[in-house]
């Protein structure tokens, strides 16, 4: 099962792809006018480079200050936390 999480701050992005507890992917992008279109960018840029597609992704956790632009995502937290994996896996 491959976990995301997409940490959205006032300027930067950043994600990393999970599977089994290891890292498979990651990527840190600068967010332009548009965030949502950033996002997806910065996030469609990293599946691309780990050889992944959307429908690879199990689930996708947004994060940050701006987690509610991760129109895609099942859960938006205020914090990354050991306790959201440990609700998904």
């Amino acid at each position: 099962m491959i976990l995301v999480g997409i940490d959205v701050g006032a300027k930067n992005v950043k994600i990393v792809f999970m599977q089994d507890g290891n890292v498979i992917g990651k990527a840190l992008g600068v967010l332009e006018m548009e965030r949502e279109k950033s996002i997806n960018y910065i996030f469609d840029k990293c599946l691309t480079d780990s050889g992944l597609k959307r429908e690879d992704i199990a689930y996708i956790v947004g994060t940050g200050a701006g987690k509610k632009s991760v129109s895609f995502a099942q859960k938006k937290s205020r914090q990354w936390s050991a306790s959201i994996w440990q609700e998904l896996t």
